[in-house]
């Protein structure tokens, strides 16, 4: 979930984790940045992880995918 460190992008994951789906968080921020994400992840020790990627630079998308597919195995929504 893109812009997961805040607002409607945090609840759109909480949600998702609620009904037991696997989440990528990310923000552009470092995890330490982001203490409700941190809290989130810690409630879902094993759904939950987080990519720090600036989706704003040319690197920054794959490097979000990148690390939602070697979390998880694959995506099954983008």
């Amino acid at each position: 979930v893109t812009g997961s460190s805040a607002g409607i992008g945090l609840a759109a994951a909480a949600a998702m984790l609620r009904r037991n789906a696997r989440v990528t968080l990310n923000s552009h921020l470092p995890l330490e940045a982001c203490p409700d994400v941190a809290a989130l992840i810690a409630q879902h020790p094993n759904a939950a992880r987080y990519a720090a990627a600036d989706l704003a630079t040319d690197a920054g998308p794959a490097e979000a995918v990148a690390a939602a597919w070697d979390f998880w195995g694959g995506l099954d929504v983008l």
